[in-house]
């Protein structure tokens, strides 16, 4: 059971998260400062080392939030049919990240400079990207993916660690597509992001439904 100081403790944390957020959206991952933060959040600078020793710890805790964010939004897709659960799934990781650019770039974008991600980020990352590998599983049990090999034998034992870290049954072809479809969104949105479709695929709607149709596709889906 949580004390009264636990809970005044956690409540704190999430109060210096909110306004590191804030900062975060405000002026970009790469000028988050802690000083700036403490000073905002009102606290004296050695108070808030309880709760985020550096800077780094404090870019950890916003990239793990925005993928818990991020998979908690493409948890509410539930369409029982495989291939369009898939596609809302491809469409909603775009959406996102139309409406959080800063968390997207943050977890998705260019590093900052000095910090490597720890450990910690490995989990949330791939609550992400499980409910894509779930879907494709679902469209390869049902038939509906084309049979695709994996030649390589590099690429085939990625394929088989990533089966076997996720828990699903796929075999490594579908894995790779799966993984191929999820890369394109990714990229397609973060070049997006960077403002590289101004003057061209600019509204972005239009390449969009071409892009999660394409995503379809390198899944194993043939329509």
């Amino acid at each position: 059971m949580s004390t009264p100081r636990d809970l005044a403790h956690a409540e704190q944390r999430q109060r210096i998260l909110a306004v590191a957020r804030d900062h975060l959206i405000r002026d970009g991952a790469a000028q988050l400062s802690l000083r700036k933060v403490i000073k905002e959040v009102g606290m004296v600078s050695s108070a808030i080392y309880r709760y985020f020793p550096n800077r780094d710890a404090l870019l950890t805790a916003l990239i793990v939030e925005g993928y818990q964010n991020l998979a908690r939004d493409l948890g509410e897709v539930r369409a029982p049919e495989p291939e369009v659960r898939f596609r809302e799934l491809a469409s909603r990781l775009i959406a996102w990240g139309r409406a959080h650019p800063q968390e997207f770039a943050l977890i998705y974008g260019s590093p900052v400079s000095g910090y490597a991600a720890p450990a910690d980020t490995i989990e949330p990352a791939a609550r992400v990207v499980a409910p894509f590998l779930d879907a494709v599983a679902a469209g390869e049990l049902a038939g509906e993916l084309a049979a695709r090999s994996v030649e390589a034998d590099a690429l085939a034992a990625q394929a088989a660690e990533l089966v076997a870290a996720s828990g699903v049954t796929l075999t490594p072809g579908a894995a790779v597509g799966a993984v191929e479809a999820f890369t394109l969104l990714v990229g397609a949105f973060t070049l997006q992001l960077g403002g590289h479709f101004v003057g061209t695929f600019d509204p972005f709607e239009p390449l969009v439904d071409r892009l999660v149709a394409t995503a379809a596709q390198l899944a194993g889906w043939a329509s």
